[in-house]
C-alpha cells in the first residue's frame, strides 16, 4: 500500500506544477470568411434558399382557350420560362429571367400545356360582339334647341 500523503508532499507537488512552464496555447484558428456572393447567387439564395441552380431547359407554356360566345377553341402561348434544377434540393425552378446562362440557345425546348381556360369572347368574335352591342343599344336622341 501507498503511504498517505502529508501536507508537505501536497504543497511540494503544487509548487512543482507551478514551476513547470505552461503548455503553449495556440490561438484558435479563425476560419476564412467565405467569398462574397455574386448578384445571381444572392438572388437565388433570397428566392429559393439555395445558391446554385443549373439550367436544364427553355419551357414554353401553352393554354387552350374555349370561347363561350362562338365555341371556338384557340391555343395560345401564355408563358416562356427558363427551367433550372438543383440536385441538392431535388427541385426544379422556373422563372422568366435567363441570367447567368452562357448559351441559352443550346438549351432544349420543352412544352407544357396549362389547364383550359373558358373565356366570354375570343379574339375572333370580339368585333362581332361589339357590333351586336352597338346595334341593340338605343341611340341617344339629340336635343333640339329650336325656339
Amino acid at each position: 500500500m501507498n503511504a498517505p500523503l502529508t501536507l508537505a508532499d501536497l504543497i511540494a507537488s503544487i509548487n512543482a506544477k507551478k514551476a513547470t512552464p505552461a503548455a503553449k496555447r495556440t490561438p484558435p484558428v479563425k476560419k476564412a470568411a467565405p467569398p462574397p456572393l455574386t448578384l445571381v447567387q444572392s438572388v437565388n439564395l433570397a428566392r429559393t434558399g439555395y445558391i446554385s441552380w443549373k439550367p436544364i431547359s427553355y419551357t414554353i407554356q401553352t393554354t387552350r382557350q374555349i370561347c363561350a360566345c362562338c365555341g371556338a377553341e384557340t391555343e395560345a402561348v401564355t408563358g416562356e420560362f427558363f427551367t433550372y434544377s438543383n440536385g441538392q434540393a431535388h427541385a426544379v425552378w422556373s422563372h422568366r429571367e435567363g441570367y447567368d446562362i452562357e448559351d441559352p440557345d443550346d438549351l432544349p425546348i420543352t412544352f407544357v400545356e396549362a389547364e383550359p381556360k373558358y373565356v366570354r369572347a375570343c379574339a375572333s368574335c370580339r368585333w362581332a360582339h361589339v357590333d351586336l352591342v352597338q346595334a341593340i343599344q338605343p341611340r341617344p336622341k339629340q336635343l333640339s334647341l329650336r325656339l
